[in-house]
């Protein structure tokens, strides 16, 4: 009998292993509803013929969110706004169009380009954010099918729909060394590396070179065989603020609050900008293409860090440090060192389960590749979007940016 079930074990768990992996890859392949989501004539009514109306694409993520805000409460509504996103918002304004949709069938795009026109209020211009961001669990065949194919697909439509403006949201990670973890300061004209870090960064770095290979700047004799097509790629550093579930969302809660204890100590240099910024840094630039003499309508494609331009030291971006009342800046106890050695065998183990079952055992952000981001010190360049976007960080100090999205955050305690 014992034999029996020793032997019925193995073929027991590769059923359920194989199940479980079949399980996940249906539901990441299935494919999301197109819905118009609003009152789409209550809103409209309240457009300006006056200005161009911009599609948002991505707009349910926490930069996404941030660009809706800051778009009306900080940049005095420069255009008329068009959202979509895969799951429906948490909550819709009644100045913003609002559709659900899939990345991946292009007629759920051509819909609302064709709806919008019908309207009398034809989109000119498209801020592309749609991405999958890279976390155990998620093939890699999706990260490229929505990354880079979802993306081509949404700027050959966004050319044959007339639209002139094309702003895509990219990683400054596209160019660090994934064979050399040495320190290294980055600008915009830093060349891709042979190998990158991860399937996320090299999706990344082709979707760039497919939008840079789409610009098209005619002069006047040009224009008969069509409307100029004028590109942006924002390459953010490391962002955080709220909706951030990588590190503000857990922080502020005071969860995972430990630091990972490896060779620099907790002292690599850490490049990370606020959401806000983030935000603020592609409504700019996609005024920028909209405007007639606008900065960025330049003979190609430009490509623009958004950055501290400055190192924060990795265990005080986490709060090592006891500021007042025994507290670190996040309100909480300090954080704690763990042994890298340690986190990293529990890496090791989560991703061979997820290699295994399809999903992580652990959390599905705990991978060797995120460790080695918190290992190396890596610095972005912010000196063009300065010049060209009149942009600049909200603090010199992100630790002052934290502090400033925590007093304004209901679900934080701090109010200091």
């Amino acid at each position: 009998m014992e034999l029996a079930v020793a032997a019925a074990v193995p073929p027991l768990v590769l059923w359920a292993a194989g199940r479980s992996r079949r399980r996940v890859a249906e539901q990441w392949a299935k494919l999301g509803d197109f819905q118009a989501l609003n009152d789409h004539q209550a809103v409209v009514a309240r457009f300006s013929k006056e200005k161009e109306t911009v599609l948002l694409i991505g707009s349910s993520g926490f930069v996404g969110v941030r660009i809706q805000q800051l778009h009306f409460e900080t940049y005095q509504a420069p255009f008329n706004l068009v959202c979509v996103d895969l799951g429906a918002p948490k909550e819709m304004r009644e100045d913003v169009v609002y559709f659900t949709g899939d990345v991946r069938e292009p007629k759920h795009l051509k819909e609302i380009y064709t709806v919008m026109s019908s309207y009398g209020f034809p989109i000119k211009g498209t801020m592309h954010l749609a991405s999958i961001i890279p976390f155990l669990g998620i093939p890699d065949s999706l990260i490229t099918r929505v990354n880079v194919k979802a993306l081509e697909d949404s700027v050959k439509m966004a050319k044959d729909q007339g639209v002139s403006s094309f702003v895509y949201t990219s990683s400054a990670t596209c160019v660090l060394d994934g064979a050399d973890d040495a320190p290294v300061d980055l600008d915009e004209g830093s060349p891709y590396p042979e190998k990158n870090m991860d399937t996320y960064t090299s999706s990344k770095v082709a979707a760039e070179r497919m939008v840079c290979g789409a610009h098209e700047a005619k002069d006047e004799a040009e224009r008969g065989e069509g409307t100029s097509f004028y590109t942006a790629v924002l390459r953010p550093s490391g962002i955080i603020g709220p909706g951030d579930k990588v590190l503000y969302d857990k922080l502020k809660l005071g969860e995972d609050n430990v630091w990972i204890q490896g060779k620099p100590n907790g002292e690599s240099l850490l490049d990370f900008i606020g959401v806000d910024a983030v935000a603020l840094g592609h409504l700019k630039a996609m005024s920028q293409l909209l405007q007639p003499n606008g900065r960025l309508k330049r003979p190609n494609a430009t490509i623009i860090n958004l950055s501290a331009g400055k190192g924060i030291e990795y265990k005080k971006l986490i709060g090592w440090e006891v500021e007042t009342d025994g507290k670190n800046y996040w309100g909480h106890a300090p954080a704690r060192p763990v042994p890298f050695g340690v986190v990293k065998c529990l890496a090791y183990i989560n991703e061979s389960w997820c290699s295994f079952f399809g999903k992580a055992l652990l959390s599905p952000f705990l991978a060797q590749v995120n460790l080695n981001y918190t290992q190396r010190s890596y610095v972005f360049s912010n000196k063009r979007a300065r010049e060209l976007l009149q942009w600049e960080p909200e603090d010199d100090d992100i630790k002052d940016t934290v502090r400033k999205y925590l007093r304004r955050d209901p679900s934080s305690k701090r109010t200091n």
